[in-house]
């Protein structure tokens, strides 16, 4: 996870501050004739740096989203179809609003995997002290 976050989005974390909150379990069988299964170690890291300060690997991805963990929660329980959001290009490395739907990103199946993901920054972040929400 640790060099997965500098590879991906160009930052050097704190190995000792990645908070592993499960395991995914993900079974691809969208190529006819192929399955994929993979176990993912989730991990969350806590970096409160702008936008502008990450290096998004436009090799590995097309750009990082910002959107409010309040929107996020309403965007992937399907209480909002669209939230507005910021990204960061990875391509030139501009910024600008973007309009976020559930569809823009990648796929995920049927496990609610960023509604899951999203819980665990809430309860993650409960636990902080000096976060107010």
């Amino acid at each position: 996870a640790y060099r997965e976050v500098e590879e991906e989005i160009g930052i050097v974390a704190d190995p000792a501050t990645l908070r592993w909150v499960g395991t995914r379990v993900c079974v691809d069988e969208s190529v006819p004739g192929i399955i994929d299964r993979e176990l993912q170690e989730i991990f969350l890291y806590r970096d409160d740096r702008p936008l502008a300060d990450y290096h998004p690997n436009p090799a590995e991805l097309e750009g990082l989203i910002q959107i409010s963990l309040r929107d996020a929660l309403k965007l992937f329980s399907g209480e909002v179809a669209v939230v507005p959001g910021t990204i960061l290009h990875a391509k030139d490395h501009t910024i600008a609003p973007l309009p976020i739907s559930q569809e823009m990103l990648l796929p995920v199946g049927v496990d609610r995997y960023f509604l899951r993901v999203a819980v665990a920054i809430l309860r993650t972040l409960r636990h902080d002290r000096y976060v107010v929400l």
